[in-house]
């Protein structure tokens, strides 16, 4: 599944939630891998947060090490550079930086456990009746209290997607 979303300096994210899943003859998770790759539009100006550009594009470009910001024209090379520095959310570990009860990846691994067992009934009533607006548990889930639905990524969907593929 994939979101777009604008953050109040008007940076543009793209983010591709995507689920792998295994399940057993009674249609419980038996085994799942859940991850999201995040890209922003050229002026971003986190390190860690992998960018996109078109080639031919003049794109107001956000340096990393002079911390300026200057209209550049996207070669083919530009665009092979940044596409072959993407990292997923897992990939770049405690680089993401998320505030709150642990890093995105140990919050993913900890919802990861809690969907363990579950079938995609189960899980389509727990997102009716156990998450919030934003798209947090209402209860908690150990480890966990970041969103898996919302305009940063739709995990909870691409987990779902992949569990009605797998029938």
């Amino acid at each position: 599944t994939y979101t777009v979303r604008q953050n109040a300096a008007g940076t543009t994210f793209y983010n591709v939630a995507f689920s792998r899943v295994k399940l057993d003859e009674a249609g419980k998770i038996v085994d799942n891998y859940e991850d999201v790759l995040e890209l922003a539009d050229p002026t971003v100006t986190m390190a860690s947060c992998p960018r996109y550009a078109v080639v031919g594009d003049t794109v107001d470009w956000y340096n990393l090490e002079t911390q300026e910001t200057t209209q550049v024209e996207v070669t083919p090379e530009m665009a092979q550079e940044l596409v072959s520095s993407w990292r997923t959310k897992r990939e770049r570990g405690d680089e993401y930086g998320m505030a709150g009860a642990g890093e995105w990846y140990e919050q993913m691994d900890a919802y990861q456990a809690f969907f363990q067992g579950k079938t995609v009934e189960e899980l389509k009533e727990w997102e009716a009746t156990g998450l919030d607006e934003n798209g947090k548990p209402v209860d908690a889930v150990s480890g966990a209290t970041m969103s898996i639905n919302d305009a940063h990524s739709d995990i909870l969907g691409a987990l779902l997607k992949a569990m009605d593929a797998a029938v």
